[in-house]
Formats: C-alpha cells, structure tokens, sequence
C-alpha cells in the first residue's frame, strides 16, 4: 500500500499562510504568527454522540463498505472542526527554514438543500479565531466537491472533488481543472487521487482509526507563471471527519509543508 505524500485536494486552501519562494514569511504570515499559537492542553475525548456508528474495529471491507458522504465527512450546519497547524518552508539552496503554528477552524456556517440527494455548504475558515475565507462546498451522491473561494473571487472549473464515492481501498480518480491553487492565487492544477486502507492517525492528544487518502499532482500557478509539485495525504474517520492532513510542495526552490493535526470538533450525529 502507497504511503508516500499525495491528495491533491485544495479542501485545506491555507492563502495567506504559504511562504515566499526565498524563504522568508509574507506578511500575512508574520501577522499570523507574531509568536506562535499554543496548542491546547488535554487529550480529545469521544463522547457517546460523538461515536461513530460504524466500528473501526471491524476488518476494512465492511468499515469502508459504509463510508458514505454523510458520515466520512459529516457537513452539516453548525459542525466545525479545529486544527493545530505546524508550517515549514526550506530554501532548497541555501537551506534556511522559516517554522511557525497556528490554529485553523473549519465551521459549516449554512446547509442548503436545493435537491434530494444534493446540498450546498457555505464554510468559514477562521485562522487564530478570525475569519480568513469562505468556501462553498457541495455534496452529492457521488462525492463532495469544492466549488468556490470567496476571498479569492475564484470557481473551481470543473468542481474540484474533496472525496469521491463509493469508496474502495486502491480505487484511484483523476482530476484536472483551474481554480484556486495550493499558493492561494489562480492556477491550472492536475491531480491524481487514490484510497488506502485504515491507519492510525495522531490528532492532538492521541490518534483515531481513519481512512487514508493520497494524491500527487502538479499545478501551474498564474500569477507568478511558475511550474510546482504537490502532494499530501489526508486521514478521515467516518462520523468525525478529517483528523489529520499532511501537504508538501516545491515551488521556486522553496520545499514548504503544512501538517494539521485534529484538536476539537463538534458534529452533529446524523
């Protein structure tokens, strides 16, 4: 089974906390991180309505065999799910690093029905407890895709998919389209996705039994009309969500990555 970094999915669009091509912070990083945020104390606890319904002890076919839209990534109004984020970005020359933390919550702000089988989700992503962006997400019985940034004033053309179903561990989908690129500014991209089996994930405190998805691509970034490399990987516990993400990517000579790490939630139980 394939562990190495991949998911190209811009699910974790973090404009604004990328660093430069010559290793020093942009200016909204250092807003961002005038000297680090703290991780919170304690250890993530699981309440009964926060249990999954599905047992993760169970072998992988019959967990993945009821991964669904719904509970692998429960949106729903009012659900949020708050990340410890650690950046680092490493001049590929010169080998300076610049590091930072900071804490990132993603929160389903609106649910809109339009359909049976179809809704539309407006989140907000709020950096150090302030709103930085807001996306609009879409699930539908084929999977859930990205639609839009509105700090960006972009669309993803075609839709860009978070997760696509069914789920099947090796099943791998493709995905080439412009939008807004791991950078935060405009950019044609061109992923490859594929499912992996159950893992153990770290989350702050302790780990979670997630499904592991991967992808690698490449992207083409607009504005600066330079080539880059991106790949991560993405851990997702049905009933929770996603716990934990990991992206790398070289761009300009900069090797830069990102690891979220889950530190609370709130999901409603379907």
């Amino acid at each position: 089974m394939r562990k190495g970094l991949g998911h190209g999915s811009t699910l974790l669009l973090l404009a604004g906390l990328s660093l430069s091509a010559c290793g020093e912070p942009t200016p909204e990083y250092r807003r961002a991180n005038p000297g680090g945020a703290k991780a919170p104390s304690g250890t993530i606890e699981l309440p009964a309505e926060k249990n999954p319904d599905i047992d993760m002890d169970q072998p992988e076919d019959f967990v993945l065999s009821r991964a669904t839209d719904e509970n692998l990534l429960p949106l729903e109004q009012g659900n949020y799910w708050t990340y410890m984020v650690e950046t680092s970005a490493t001049n590929l020359k010169t080998k300076q690093n610049m590091a930072g933390t900071l804490e990132l919550t993603y929160l389903v702000q609106k649910a809109i029905h339009e359909k049976e089988g179809v809704d539309r989700f407006i989140i907000d992503i709020l950096q150090n407890g302030k709103k930085q962006d807001e996306q609009e997400w879409i699930r539908q019985p084929e999977g859930i895709f990205m639609l839009s940034s509105k700090k960006e004033r972009l669309k993803f053309n075609p839709r860009q998919p978070i997760l696509k179903f069914p789920v099947k561990i090796e099943g791998t989908f493709e995905w080439t389209g412009e939008g807004v690129g791991p950078r935060g500014t405009p950019a044609r991209m061109k992923y490859r996705y594929a499912y992996g089996d159950l893992q153990d994930a770290d989350v702050e405190g302790g780990s979670m039994r997630s499904l592991f998805v991967n992808s690698l691509g490449t992207f083409y970034d607009y504005e600066s009309k330079t080539d880059g490399t991106l790949g991560t990987n993405g851990w997702f516990r049905p009933g929770v969500g996603m716990v934990r993400y990991k992206q790398l990517s070289i761009f300009k000579g900069v090797e830069s990555s990102l690891v979220l790490r889950l530190s609370d939630y709130r999901v409603k139980k379907i």
